[in-house]
């Protein structure tokens, strides 16, 4: 069956540096002709854009944050998927799954608790508190959130997801459409299953990135580990408790942003929290915020830490 061209409407024009396509293997230079870009607003701030002739063409050479250099928003592409499917002539992926058990695990899309610990990581964290610190973006997706850590002047962020496709067509891009090409050094790029991540990390292996044009740091304990909308199978409760054990420094704490139930789903926040209480008695669990409305299903954000026992 023969893919449909995407409709080039593109929201935003912009010319990409040359050097991004000898750093991305694997992403050909008809793709970045096809991205449509869009925004997540963070903070209740005007977002500066620059006009041209009607059409809007964001500064690429810089993020968008305020007098702080705190993010005010986050560009993404908002295509990526059909895109693929015309390239690639691949159908397997679509808009109409979220996800696909062991094939597709949703990167693609932007989840609303991805966008409530955003918002979270706003209020609550200081500008440059990450200075210094090791990141770990479990479950990435776009990679906002590890974005936003790299500007609250994280040493590396790591960037983890389920499919590789996700970590060139995504999350790359993402850090180029923010302005932040210059950390590429110290960023490292994990697909595949969580029960694979550890033995990757201290292995300094990098999936994405072509060996020669972007440098591996070799983290092997992480200050903060950000993860949304992982607790949606239960099958996977053993894989992140373990996963933060092995990770987490014995100062850091990971933050969970969830829905409470996954309706036509295994997984509940309730339950993930009676998992940890009958078998990872290391792990501590607080509840940092609640998020209600009658427009969604509830959602809330924790926190874990490691504790003696």
């Amino acid at each position: 069956m023969e893919v449909e061209k995407p409709t080039s409407k593109g929201n935003a024009a912009f010319t990409v540096d040359p050097e991004v396509l000898t750093m991305i293997p694997g992403v050909p230079a008809e793709f970045w002709d096809e991205i449509e870009l869009d925004e997540i607003k963070i903070a209740d701030l005007e977002i500066t854009m620059n006009k041209d002739e009607g059409n809007v063409k964001p500064d690429m050479t810089k993020p968008n944050v305020d007098s702080n250099g705190k993010a005010v928003s986050l560009r993404y592409v908002n295509n990526t998927i059909k895109i693929i499917r015309y390239l690639f002539n691949d159908s397997l992926i679509d808009e109409e799954n979220d996800i696909k058990k062991d094939f597709y695990e949703g990167g693609f899309k932007i989840w609303e608790c991805t966008v409530d610990l955003l918002k979270y990581l706003h209020e609550s964290m200081l500008p440059y508190e990450l200075k210094g610190k090791n990141v770990f973006d479990v479950g990435c997706g776009h990679g906002l959130l590890g974005i936003q850590a790299f500007l609250h002047g994280a040493n590396s962020v790591y960037f983890q997801d389920f499919n590789l496709e996700v970590l060139k067509f995504a999350v790359i891009p993402n850090i180029y459409l923010n302005g932040m090409l210059e950390v590429l050094p110290r960023a490292s790029f994990i697909s595949g299953d969580w029960s694979k991540t550890y033995e990757k990390i201290i292995n300094a292996i990098d999936d994405v990135v072509k060996e020669g044009t972007i440098g591996t740091p070799k983290a092997t304990k992480f200050d903060l580990m950000l993860m949304s909308e992982v607790l949606y199978c239960k099958e996977n409760y053993e894989k992140l408790a373990r996963l933060i054990t092995e990770l987490l420094s014995e100062t850091g704490f990971c933050l969970i942003s969830t829905k409470l139930y996954y309706f036509g789903c295994t997984g509940s926040l309730p339950e993930f929290r009676e998992y940890l209480a009958n078998y990872w008695p290391n792990l501590a669990y607080k509840s940092v915020k609640q998020i209600k409305n009658k427009m969604s299903n509830k959602r809330e954000i924790v926190a874990i830490s490691l504790q003696k026992v």
